[in-house]
């Protein structure tokens, strides 16, 4: 998952593969340490019998943003080994839609585009959903009417314009 509502009180789950220089899983019980720039995560795990390591991130309900989650081990000459991966914490959401009026002059179609987007522009959370419906029983509404949205942290067309 890339993304995860600021918001939120459940935590993002981070797992850790980690190998050794000739491809093979290291050792259950190595040492894995996670840290984190937002929110919280818990600092350290082992490894398992097939190399996984998990912590769990909490936004903390804490402002929109990018959080870098950190993993870090040291190899068998005790050099520290690091990656990072950037997590979406999505804002409260924006929704937009254009033109905000229905001209319908000759009962001809009319066109709209919807962004849904948090308050700095990034998508909203994975699995947001929005329905487009309208109450006149003589008017049809063909087009993308209902949308999941997926887990990304750019947005666009596709992602939060529709």
């Amino acid at each position: 998952m890339l993304s995860i509502a600021a918001l939120s009180s459940e935590p993002l789950t981070i797992t850790a593969l980690l190998g050794d220089k000739y491809g093979n899983t290291v050792p259950e019980g190595t040492a894995v340490y996670f840290s984190t720039n937002k929110g919280t995560i818990n600092g350290s795990a082992s490894t398992d019998a097939n190399g996984y390591a998990t912590s769990q991130l909490q936004t903390n309900q804490t402002s929109p943003g990018i959080a870098t989650v950190r993993v870090e081990t040291v190899d068998e000459n005790s050099t520290r080994i690091s990656r990072e991966l950037d997590i979406l914490f999505s804002g409260k959401p924006q929704l937009a839609v254009t033109p905000e009026t229905v001209d319908l002059a000759d009962f001809t179609s009319q066109t709209f585009a919807v962004s849904l987007e948090d308050e700095n522009g990034n998508p909203l959370a994975e699995g947001t959903s929005l329905e487009v419906s309208m109450d006149h029983p003589e008017l049809i509404l063909d087009g993308d009417s209902q949308v999941a949205l997926g887990d990304e942290t750019t947005a666009g067309p596709g992602v939060t314009v529709i």
